[in-house]
C-alpha cells in the first residue's frame, strides 16, 4: 500500500526536485573546492592546455561526483548504478574540456618589457566557464537517467 503511494508521478516529481536542487549547488561548490585544490597543486608549472585539461578534469570530477551521489538509486541493481555514475563521471569530465574549446574566455595582451607581448587569460571567466558547465552537464544526464528508472522500472 505505501509502495504504490510512494510510486505516484507526483512523488516522483517531488524526489527528483528535491534531488536536483540539492545536487545542482551542491556539484557547483564541489566544482570550486576542486578547482581551488587544482589550482593549487598545479600553480604556474604547467603550460596553459595541459592547465585547462587538468583543471576540467578535477572540476568535472568533483562535480559529477556528487552529481552521480545525489541521483544514486538503491533499488536500481548495482551493475546499473555504476554503468551510470561512471557515465555521469564521464560527462562531468568531457563537458568543462569541449565546453573550453568553443567559449569565449576574456583574454587580453599585456606588455613585458618594451616590446615583448603576452596574452592573460582572465581566470574568473575561465572558473565560471568550467563549474557550472560540468555541474550542470552532470546534473542533466543523473537526471535524466534518474528520472527515467524512476518512471519505466518505478524505482524511487
Amino acid at each position: 500500500m505505501i509502495r504504490d503511494i510512494l510510486r505516484d508521478a507526483d512523488t516522483v516529481a517531488i524526489v527528483g526536485l528535491v534531488r536536483l536542487m540539492l545536487g545542482g549547488p551542491i556539484s557547483i561548490a564541489a566544482g570550486f573546492v576542486a578547482w581551488i585544490f587544482g589550482w593549487w597543486f598545479q600553480g604556474a608549472r604547467v603550460g596553459a592546455d595541459s592547465f585547462f585539461t587538468a583543471q576540467g578534469v578535477v572540476t568535472g570530477l568533483a562535480a559529477g561526483a556528487v552529481a552521480a551521489f545525489f541521483w544514486w538509486n538503491t533499488e536500481t541493481p548495482s551493475k546499473i548504478q555504476w554503468i551510470y555514475a561512471g557515465t555521469v563521471l564521464a560527462v562531468g569530465v568531457a563537458s568543462p574540456i569541449i565546453v573550453m574549446q568553443f567559449a569565449e574566455i576574456d583574454t587580453y595582451n599585456t606588455l613585458i618589457g618594451p616590446s615583448r607581448r603576452v596574452a592573460v587569460i582572465v581566470k574568473g571567466d575561465l572558473i565560471s566557464t568550467m563549474i557550472f558547465s560540468s555541474a550542470i552537464a552532470a546534473n542533466v544526464v543523473a537526471a535524466g537517467l534518474g528520472l527515467y528508472r524512476m518512471f519505466r522500472h518505478r524505482e524511487i
